[in-house]
């Protein structure tokens, strides 16, 4: 994703915002809700993670137990984890990682772990790139909030480190985007540098989650309370009145509310405003 196509000025994004209609995504399809749980008699506190199995299933989580969550389907996966999940993701090598305390494990089919590496900080969310695996402080630290890349040797690179939390974290095409607060900025890995990209016009509205589809130049952007669409400068309501994490998967944007069990799959078809 070229920075031209996401560099945006306050102003211009509320001018855009408010020109564009809301929903701009075609008919969603519940995959989840506290209904579909209560149904099932599965009572499940959620943690705010989830991520595509190399299958094109969705791996939800509480803290101690993975559920697997497909078409028509949802279940809960053997045996319960003996430590507690606070992050997890597939690689590209379609390997499960998770972090929990200060270590970085892997899981096996069998539902084993074994510790790779110890992180530099407790707690600290996981997210996959292309070959790198970048681990993030969403909670507070003594020093601050950093960012963080692992190499394949399981050594880490200290790429940034902000006085507010790191809330998302996405690899592009050319560079790592991330988010704290209400803005989003750009790392350039040739170089290290970072730059502003977005920032909202109310201090107070946080994004909480960051996505990209590369094949098209879009970038998603959700708050606790809408998500947001972005190509060629140009902002619009890709959902309204729900926010939560989000993930692009081939024409498919999923946003996932942990807190209200709800997990919806918005099918763009390519089509943007």
């Amino acid at each position: 994703m070229k920075h031209s196509i996401i560099i945006i000025l306050m102003y211009a994004f509320s001018c855009h915002i408010m020109a564009q209609e809301q929903d701009s995504i075609n008919q969603p399809l519940i995959l989840l809700n506290s209904k579909m749980l209560e149904d099932v008699n599965i009572d499940a506190r959620f943690i705010n993670s989830f991520d595509f199995t190399p299958e094109g299933k969705i791996l939800l989580s509480s803290s101690n137990q993975f559920y697997l969550l497909g078409w028509q389907e949802f279940a809960s996966l053997e045996p319960k984890i003996q430590v507690p999940i606070y992050s997890f993701a597939y690689t590209q090598a379609e390997v499960l990682l998770l972090t929990s305390g200060n270590s970085l494990c892997l899981m096996d089919s069998l539902g084993r772990l074994a510790e790779l590496f110890k992180l530099p900080n407790d707690n600290m969310e996981i997210v996959a790139g292309d070959s790198v695996l970048y681990v993030y402080d969403k909670v507070k630290q003594e020093k601050g909030y950093a960012l963080y890349q692992l190499q394949d040797n399981l050594t880490y690179q200290k790429l940034v480190e902000l006085p507010a939390p790191i809330t998302s974290v996405v690899e592009t095409n050319e560079n790592i985007l991330f988010s704290s607060k209400s803005s989003i900025f750009s790392i350039n890995v040739e170089n290290n540098k970072i730059e502003k990209l977005i920032q909202l016009p109310n201090d107070n509205d946080e994004i909480i989650s960051i996505t990209v589809d590369d094949n098209n130049d879009v970038l998603y952007f959700a708050s606790k309370d809408n998500v947001y669409g972005m190509k060629d400068n140009k902002v619009w309501f890709a959902v309204s009145e729900l926010g939560g994490l989000v993930k692009y998967y081939y024409d498919e944007l999923c946003v996932f509310n942990s807190e209200k069990k709800l997990l919806i799959l918005f099918n763009t078809n390519g089509e943007y405003k």
